[in-house]
């Protein structure tokens, strides 16, 4: 057993035993020797004078390769050690800040520079090409770290766009939420059609569906990050729908694929559809740490329970481990057709599902992933 503190002056004893001067550096004797590591012991002098005395650089590597890597506390230790930075008071928040510099990196993995002179002065007294290399690939690691762990400045798109497309991009935004504000009403029971059409007699269709309701909150919260509308609108026209949402008929917890708005009822034929009901607990999700945020306890209540209460696997065939596409209500009976590809629009539903424990993880991995060629790629 070799105590953490024993590492260095072990390699450097062995180091010395071939000739080579080390008595400029003082053995470490502070480490923290509270753990021990268990480690090859190195071998006794008897051993390496079976060896050919001659070969230093070989006998060098054979022993530094049995010596755990100091730890980047120990390495900092040693390095105040080595350097006389024992007498320097460090402060917490000096080194904090000194953690982010290249110097910092080499101050911490000192060893590593220490152990790459060696084999560099090594190799070029034994003309040894390997050991040249070693040692320098040693000294050049605390680089490496340091620069794949520098924060790299990311540009988001918009930065790459002028004021005129930025301005462009906002006025279509601006009415795409106008659309949502107008529809948003009392008279509409907070439950935003389906679509409109101006070549039309009727322009609006007096239907939704649970993607579409799904959809209108997320417009919601988007329109406030947009400032379009102020915090105490985007509070109000949440809770309405989440009221609305909360009266509507359900199934096992799941909103059927279409209602009338006016009244509320679920279109004929009434069906289940895994995809929309996928889409809708996803946004739900999305919903409710919006409101966490904004402490509005009571409609987070009411949101984890219609999360809770939408039972996937209702729509779950465990023959197959996939999902149906739906579940027919008037036939009382799941849809013989199956989502079996990753790649589909029902990926979000089969996350979800997993998510609530609805449905074994297996589910995932029985999902196709079928992929195919398109120019070269």
């Amino acid at each position: 057993m070799v105590k953490q503190k024993d590492k260095l002056n072990i390699m450097v004893d062995d180091i010395s035993d071939e000739g080579v001067d080390f008595h400029s550096i003082e053995p470490v004797d502070n480490l923290d020797d509270e753990e021990n590591i268990s480690i090859e012991e190195p071998k006794t002098q008897e051993s390496l004078n079976s060896v050919n005395s001659d070969d230093s650089v070989r006998i060098y590597l054979q022993q530094i390769g049995k010596i755990p890597l100091l730890s980047a506390e120990e390495e900092l230790e040693v390095a105040k050690k080595i350097y006389g930075a024992s007498n320097v008071e460090y402060s917490e928040e000096a080194e904090k800040q000194a953690k982010s510099n290249i110097a910092s990196y080499y101050n911490q993995m000192a060893i590593n520079v220490l152990s790459g002179l060696i084999s560099i002065g090594l190799g070029i007294a034994k003309h040894s090409i390997l050991a040249v290399i070693i040692g320098l690939w040693w000294a050049f690691v605390p680089f490496v770290m340091w620069y794949i762990s520098k924060e790299k400045n990311k540009n988001l798109a918009i930065d790459n766009l002028s004021n005129e497309d930025k301005q462009y991009i906002r006025e279509i935004g601006k009415k795409t939420w106008d659309f949502f504000e107008t529809y948003l009403t009392k008279e509409n029971n907070f439950l935003i059609p389906d679509n409109y059409q101006e070549d039309r007699k009727e322009k609006v269709v007096p239907r939704t569906s649970s993607t579409n309701i799904g959809l209108s909150m997320l417009a919601v919260i988007s329109a406030y990050d947009l400032q379009y509308i102020k915090k105490e609108k985007a509070y109000e026209l949440l809770g309405n729908i989440i009221y609305s949402v909360d009266s509507l008929p359900k199934w096992n917890g799941h909103l059927y694929n279409w209602y009338q708005i006016r009244t509320k009822e679920p279109l004929i034929p009434r069906y289940i559809s895994t995809v929309d009901s996928g889409n809708f607990v996803g946004y739900l999700y999305v919903v409710k740490t919006f409101l966490e945020e904004a402490g509005e306890d009571e409609l987070v209540e009411i949101v984890d329970r219609l999360i809770e209460n939408t039972d996937f696997s209702v729509l779950y065939s465990y023959e197959q481990q996939i999902f149906s596409i739906g579940f027919n209500i008037e036939e009382n009976k799941l849809t013989d057709s199956y989502y079996d590809l990753l790649a589909s629009e029902a990926r979000q539903a089969s996350l979800v599902a997993i998510a609530k424990k609805d449905v074994s993880p297996k589910h995932w991995y029985n999902l196709s992933r079928t992929l195919t060629t398109l120019d070269g790629y």
